[in-house]
């Protein structure tokens, strides 16, 4: 047998086709393994980092950290970093995990879910037309109409008179019975109608599972409002009379702790309602951003988050504080 007829028969050899077999199950199962044990060192180290810090705090510096990590200018950088260091926190740390974070998949998980977080819409991307969740759950946004703008925070989407809603799609982990927190950013300029969706889970149905909404008062005037109907179809609700078309960022939250509904605006409650005892709606319906029925908001929206628990007063504030 000729030199070449035995190198084409050693390749066909069982014996050399298994070892190659065996060897290539080797690299992948220590690529594997290698990437468990980087993603269990961030989670580490996350946690580490929990024992100084507010955990309710670490996935807003994990976003602000990776939107600082593309952006050129020194002096923003350096401002961020000395606010930072006045409360006590290490930027290069934080960003140095952050940044190992989004390396791995899934990205913000384990923030998220120390958390409670079941939604968390940083609207990273910028452009196309979907807005991912990064809370571990999969709550994607998707529109054709979503448009783009300068966030709060990085980016941010605009909704317009006639666009389709940020629609996400029917969820368990949205379906939320008790314990509550709505939350995000908005912009609205001074054309934006009274009445208008931000926030709504069943969309389509007057008796929605929970919502942050505004609306019109009768007279002309804006009232932001937050209202669920509980499981025997009563309907329950806590507004503020305050216009927000000032075309400013206003941070806005809502609580339910199974005992007062609470809405808060930039960090401040404005207002409450005691109703204890009371189980939310649930049903496998889609939640949408920016509508409710065919009332469409008009601005901006950023950094839009849901927990399955409520919030206190002074983490609403905290958040406001180092996201504003």
């Amino acid at each position: 047998m000729s030199s070449r007829a035995k190198r084409y028969a050693a390749k066909l050899d069982a014996e050399v086709i298994g070892s190659r077999y065996d060897a290539l199950k080797e690299g992948m199962i220590k690529k594997h393994t290698a990437a468990t044990d980087k993603l269990v060192d961030i989670e580490n180290q996350v946690k580490a980092l929990c024992v100084g810090e507010s955990v309710i705090l670490l996935p807003y510096y994990m976003i602000y950290a990776k939107e600082l990590s593309k952006r050129e200018a020194i002096a923003e950088r350096e401002i961020t970093y000395y606010k930072w260091a006045a409360r006590g926190v290490d930027f290069f740390k934080l960003f140095k995990i952050a940044k190992e974070m989004f390396a791995v998949r899934p990205e913000l998980r384990t923030v998220c879910r120390i958390n409670n977080i079941v939604l968390n819409l940083p609207f990273y991307e910028g452009a196309g037309t979907v807005a991912h969740d990064v809370s571990g759950f999969g709550n994607n946004g998707t529109s054709p109409s979503l448009k783009w703008e300068k966030g709060n925070i990085g980016n941010a989407i605009m909704i317009l008179p006639g666009d389709q809603p940020v629609a996400i799609a029917a969820n368990t982990s949205l379906e939320i019975s008790n314990q509550i927190t709505l939350m995000c950013w908005i912009l609205m300029p001074m054309t934006a109608p009274l009445t208008a969706g931000i926030i709504v889970k069943n969309p389509l149905s007057p008796a929605v599972d929970y919502a942050l909404i505004v609306i019109d008062d009768g007279s002309g005037n804006m009232m932001p409002a937050f209202y669920f109907n509980d499981n025997l179809g009563n309907s329950h609700a806590t507004v503020a009379l305050q216009d927000l078309r000032d075309e400013k960022w206003h941070h806005i939250a809502a609580t339910y702790d199974q005992s007062t509904l609470r809405l808060y605006i930039d960090g401040e409650e404005v207002s409450s309602s005691f109703d204890p005892g009371l189980t939310i709606q649930t049903s496998s319906s889609p939640l949408w951003l920016g509508k409710w029925y065919s009332f469409v908001v008009e601005g901006l929206l950023d950094e839009l988050t849901i927990w399955n628990r409520a919030l206190s007063a002074s983490e609403i504030l905290e958040i406001y504080n180092i996201t504003k």
